[in-house]
């Protein structure tokens, strides 16, 4: 307690090693299983593609445009890991006031580590900008980093005013916001001169930082949201290595989702299909649906914004895949669950209805994942 006292880092970088001996080893498993290889085939083949298609780019190419839709949302995203646990509101929230440097040291980590991300992509990116006509009149790409990690820095900020509000709906509205900024400002960042488009980030990145301050918000932080945080981050990373090595039954967190748990509903209320209907309402509202979901939209993006046929082929066929992967998981819910034991109810039945119900949402979205490739037919 008295390191913490001096320093209230010790105690983060503490957890911050636990967590990391504690998950490291897992990753042999996952490297193991050929993902690795997969995963390098993969970006070696992107790698191949894209240096390929540089050679017949024009000059004339809206490089801005492109640029926007791949370095905004890695400029929006900012999660910040804390490592708080539920006893610390017992333990560390007397604390609070001397615990600055715990959560300075927090989010100078997440921009470190994202910022050399955003940094990559945007080296990927420069060598399609500087051989348009946009890049070549520009500066050298140092000072569009610079630029650029000051704008993850604001927005790293930004997220962690966005955890201190303690409306929902405030949270909701200055995200949103948040996100149009980062778009914003790196569209006129990659479209214009670099003295007009930096005072430009500055002057918003300002204006947005001040608002934060117009609504209600805890003075420190918000406990309750960064444990829900730590929840979801666990579960999330439980979910992707469950795909690898045996773990225990997923954590679970049932979203409302009102509308769509109301389709399990159309199951007939009888015994034998009791288990089709507790994975039906839990696939409705798990993790799970939101991943899929958005690997469809991700691969409906790289599908319109692609004329290759092979691209598109390849963005199907990766994307179809990893909804699978992720809807197997559906097997590990309710393993474990007491009820299953003591009612009349067929073990194997769970594995057969979990199956059915993954099989029944793969299908599905495999098929909405199509649609878009019609183009190439008609």
């Amino acid at each position: 307690m008295r390191d913490l006292l001096r320093d209230p880092g010790v105690i983060r970088k503490q957890r911050s090693e636990a967590y990391w001996k504690g998950i490291a080893p897992l990753f042999r498993y996952v490297l193991q299983s050929g993902f690795g290889l997969f995963v390098g085939a993969v970006v070696i083949g992107i790698a191949f593609w894209y240096s390929d298609w540089l050679k017949t780019v024009p000059a004339d190419y809206p490089a801005h445009w492109a640029g926007t839709v791949l370095l905004a949302p890695l400029l929006w995203w900012s999660p910040i890991r804390t490592y708080l646990r539920e006893p610390d509101m017992l333990f560390l929230l007397p604390m609070e006031s001397s615990l600055g440097g715990y959560f300075q040291r927090s989010r100078l980590n997440a921009w470190l580590g994202q910022t050399v991300l955003l940094l990559i992509a945007l080296g990927v990116f420069w060598l399609l900008y500087s051989r348009t006509s946009l890049g070549a009149e520009g500066h050298a790409f140092w000072l569009y980093a610079i630029v650029i990690a000051a704008g993850k820095w604001a927005s790293v900020l930004g997220a962690w005013y966005e955890n201190r509000l303690r409306e929902t709906v405030h949270r909701r509205l200055f995200a949103f916001l948040r996100l149009l900024v980062c778009a914003g400002v790196m569209y006129v960042l990659l479209r214009f001169e670099l003295e007009r488009s930096g005072l430009f980030s500055l002057l918003v990145w300002g204006t947005l930082l001040l608002g934060y301050r117009l609504v209600p918000a805890y003075a420190m932080a918000n406990w309750t949201r960064l444990f829900d945080l730590e929840r979801q981050h666990a579960r999330r990373m439980q979910l992707f290595l469950s795909q690898f090595v045996e773990l225990s039954e997923p954590l679970q967190t049932a979203r409302p989702r009102l509308g769509a748990a109301r389709l399990a509903d159309r199951i007939p209320f009888s015994k034998q299909y009791t288990f089709l209907y507790l994975y039906a309402k839990t696939v409705l509202r798990s993790d799970v649906t939101g991943i899929v979901l958005r690997l469809a939209a991700i691969e409906w993006l790289v599908v319109l914004l692609y004329d290759q046929w092979l691209v598109k082929a390849a963005a199907f066929v990766i994307f179809a895949a990893a909804a699978g992967v992720q809807l197997r998981t559906l097997e590990k819910y309710h393993r474990e669950t007491f009820w299953t034991f003591i009612y009349p109810l067929e073990p194997q039945g769970r594995v057969k209805a979990a199956r059915a119900v993954a099989s029944t949402v793969w299908a599905t979205v495999v098929l909405v994942m199509a649609v878009p490739l019609l183009s190439l037919w008609l």
